[in-house]
């Protein structure tokens, strides 16, 4: 019984990785596309950036006693 599931199991991800690799590769053929999922990944890592600095630059207040 835990056989056959886990076959199902792999199957189900193989049939998932597959949809997700032809989509991936449909999506990537169109160059207005590529263009703004290289802008909002960018985006991202700025704003995870600022996030980052942010929290330093709070913590430094905390611990110079200003907040």
């Amino acid at each position: 019984m835990e056989d056959s599931f886990e076959e199902l199991k792999k199957q189900v991800v193989t049939f998932n990785v597959t949809i997700l690799d032809r989509a991936f590769e449909q999506t990537m053929k169109n160059p207005e596309t590529r263009v703004k999922i290289f802008i909002a990944y960018n985006l991202g890592l700025v704003l995870v950036k600022l996030t980052i600095i942010a929290g330093q630059g709070f913590l430094f207040l905390k611990y110079a006693g200003i907040v």
